[in-house]
């Protein structure tokens, strides 16, 4: 009489057998490792990693203690699991007072270095807030720098003060800007030349571009307009104490009117600068026409 096996006996007698399988592969692999540690010598081709024509290992035992996608679920990945781990320089006998070793190690010891020994003079602000003249260390590179440029970098400096470039799109304009601003900043450092070997005191740098300009242009060099209206507000005559005489009370002339159009009218407003009596009404405006 055959025996049949339904689905459920099939799935399950066959993870019998694969269990029995893989337990007989362990057995096999500590056995062969106890044989290894027996011998007490190291082959050297153990520690590389077996190529793809070398592993012996099974697609179940491959596999066996990961999870999805190929990783390996038997260790923790919580935090609070990996700070009960040691680190390695931690000791039974001191686990906290170890020394904590940086991996960071800086090239160079901070703060200025200076090869050469070298210092310039500074005048530098000290903690009483008296200015001094101290040694500075500098490195030689930046000595020899400035000692061979030749002023070039304090040439640009002084242009860039009072430059006359334009952004524009012809490149041959910005070479004439550049032009005219090295002319007119060497005519300066002629004119400090000159008022030094006649030992007269030189004139300041907007100066001299002012006194150019003007010649250039052939226009005489003015300043600003004083706006002299800033200081001529109407005011009243008389402070009134009373209301009812507040529009009467200390009215004198107008000296517009009287010089203009030889009238005799009264106002209660002057000048506060000039001390002078106008007319301050919607129709009759004296103050525009004095001072115009």
């Amino acid at each position: 009489m055959k025996r049949t096996l339904n689905v459920s006996q099939a799935i399950s007698l066959f993870f019998d057998l694969e269990e029995e399988e893989e337990e007989e592969e362990e057995e096999e692999d500590s056995s062969s490792s106890e044989s290894e540690s027996d011998d007490g010598v190291d082959d050297p081709l153990d520690d590389e990693q077996p190529g793809p024509s070398t592993e012996t290992q099974s697609r179940r035992g491959r596999g066996r203690g990961r999870g999805r996608g190929g990783v390996d679920q038997s260790r923790s990945r919580s935090p609070q699991a990996q700070a009960v781990q040691p680190q390695p320089w931690q000791t039974a006998a001191e686990p906290d007072t170890a020394p904590h070793t940086s991996r960071f190690v800086p090239r160079r010891t901070p703060g200025a270095q200076v090869p050469g020994g070298e210092a310039v003079q500074r005048r530098v602000k000290g903690e009483d807030g008296h200015w001094a003249v101290k040694d500075i260390p500098c490195p030689t590179p930046i000595i020899a720098y400035n000692k061979n440029m030749g002023g070039v970098d304090l040439s640009d400096q002084l242009i860039q003060y009072y430059s006359t470039h334009r952004k524009t799109a012809r490149w041959y304009r910005t070479l004439f800007m550049h032009f005219v601003d090295i002319t007119t900043t060497n005519s300066y450092i002629l004119h400090c030349d000159v008022s030094n070997t006649q030992q007269v005191q030189h004139m300041t740098h907007k100066n001299v571009m002012a006194d150019l300009v003007s010649q250039l242009c052939g226009v005489e060099k003015t300043g600003l307009p004083i706006n002299r209206s800033a200081h001529h507000v109407p005011v009243a005559i008389t402070a009134a104490t009373d209301v009812r005489k507040k529009a009467t009370q200390g009215r004198r002339t107008c000296q517009h009117c009287h010089e203009t159009h030889g009238r005799r009218n009264l106002t209660p407003w002057k000048c506060k600068a000039c001390d002078v009596a106008l007319c301050v009404v919607v129709d009759r405006n004296c103050f525009e026409g004095w001072y115009r």
